[in-house]
């Protein structure tokens, strides 16, 4: 057998698997959520990233799976009490038993019939083979491969990168250009020491490195002057003005859009993934904002832009989640308006437009609507407002500087070197330290 014909193998399988969840009778229950739900179940009180790396499903989609299965009460999320900035998983009490038939669907029916109907001994035998094929697989990796290792403090120990989970020092031995390290990893079950092969970079003497260095320099200033030149063709997009008069629910009570800029001309509106029915934030939103400082916020407003958080959820809810998370950054509801339809931060049967191209598989089976996560962008002069900007999936990888955050807006940096000039009323220095 190939290499390519093993991965071709993996996704017939995963077909076959997939086929089997739908043919399971919980029809609210469809397979991928399936699949997230009986790794929640097989392994309780775990993260999005561990189910990603147990799975192999993209990160994102497991956020957005746990989203909804929150949202249909199946599972619950909670702050780790040993590390408040990880997130739990856990499957809601007393209802365990519909997640546990989708861990435990049988695969005979729908492998029977991707092979066409094999007699029951044949049949039997591939099943067998391929059962014990997963055992052997399990015993051989028993948990996801560090995807890469930084050292902690004091140079004692590295931490896997993107997760919580801490290795001891490893042992590192080169060979034939490739990185072989011993690592022992710690399991509530066992500690066992695991050879990861890794591929890390060239060793090489300084004088490589140095050449090397300067050539990937000269790359990084051509980037970061086709960066400028893209920041400057964002100030320069046309705006439209907002006709509507929304209103949203937060700390002061209801106030219209015009009320979360505060002193600000501009204004950044985070837009999070918290649907009315749900009890909690979209696990990848809540790292997002768990990220934005007072620093920020302030480095922000200094630059005459304000920052705000707004949900489809009713504020009391925000409230709370708000107040568990320990945040300080404005939250705003817009439910019973139009706010996150208009601006496409809602998905639903009438408006199925996500990040400019119609996206009517973001609705899963028998949902009626989804929440997208994104960033928008509005100016104020004197009474009126404008929309001057929305970025989506990729375009929120900015979030956490002030500078990236200010490079979406209008005004930009509002610093004297910036393209196109007269765009600020009050034009800054060159300023890193926000105190100009």
């Amino acid at each position: 057998m190939t290499a390519g014909e093993l991965i071709m193998l993996g996704r017939q399988l995963t077909k076959i698997g997939t086929e089997a969840m739908r043919g399971q009778g919980d029809s609210q229950l469809p397979a991928g959520l399936g699949m997230v739900g009986a790794d929640v179940f097989a392994h309780p009180a775990t993260s999005v990233g561990e189910i990603a790396d147990r799975t192999g499903l993209r990160q994102s989609y497991v956020s957005e799976s746990i989203a909804r299965l929150r949202r249909q009460g199946v599972v619950e999320t909670s702050a780790d009490p040993a590390d408040g900035r990880r997130t739990l998983v856990r499957l809601v009490p007393g209802h365990p038993a519909r997640v546990a038939r989708a861990a435990a669907v049988p695969v005979s029916q729908a492998l029977a019939r991707a092979l066409g109907d094999p007699d029951p001994g044949t049949l039997a035998q591939i099943t067998t083979t391929l059962a014990a094929l997963a055992r052997r697989l399990q015993l051989a990796e028993p948990g996801p491969i560090p995807r890469t290792l930084t050292r902690g403090p004091g140079d004692q120990e590295g931490t896997q990168a993107g997760s919580d989970r801490h290795f001891p020092r490893p042992t590192r031995l080169f060979r034939a250009g490739r990185s072989v390290m011993t690592v022992r990893r710690r399991d509530k079950a066992a500690c066992r020491a695991q050879e990861v092969m890794m591929s890390l970079p060239d060793v090489v003497s300084r004088e490589q490195w140095l050449e090397a260095r300067k050539k990937l320099l000269a790359v990084e200033k051509e980037e970061t002057r086709r960066h400028d030149a893209l920041n400057a063709e964002r100030r320069r997009l046309p705006m439209v003005r907002i006709e509507k008069d929304y209103q949203l629910e937060g700390p002061d009570g209801t106030v219209p859009l015009t009320g979360l800029f505060g002193d600000s001309r501009q204004l950044i509106v985070q837009h999070v993934m918290f649907g009315p029915d749900w009890e909690a934030a979209c696990p990848g939103c809540t790292a997002g904002v768990d990220e934005m400082s007072d620093g920020v916020l302030a480095h922000l407003r200094s630059r005459d832009t304000a920052f705000a958080l707004v949900s489809r959820a009713p504020w009391p809810k925000l409230r709370k989640y708000q107040e568990s998370r320990g945040w300080t950054v404005p939250w705003y509801s817009s439910y019973g308006s139009d706010f996150n339809y208009d601006f496409r931060a809602t998905v639903d049967k009438s408006q199925q437009e996500y990040n400019y191209r119609n996206r009517p598989d973001l609705l899963d089976e028998g949902e009626t609507s989804t929440e997208v996560p994104g960033l928008s962008c509005f100016l104020r002069d004197g009474g009126e407002i404008f929309h001057t900007y929305s970025t989506w999936a990729r375009g929120t990888d900015i979030l956490g500087s002030a500078y990236s955050l200010l490079d979406l807006t209008a005004m930009g940096r509002q610093e004297d070197w910036e393209e196109p000039k007269g765009r600020a009323p009050r034009v800054h220095g060159a300023d890193p330290t926000f105190t100009d």
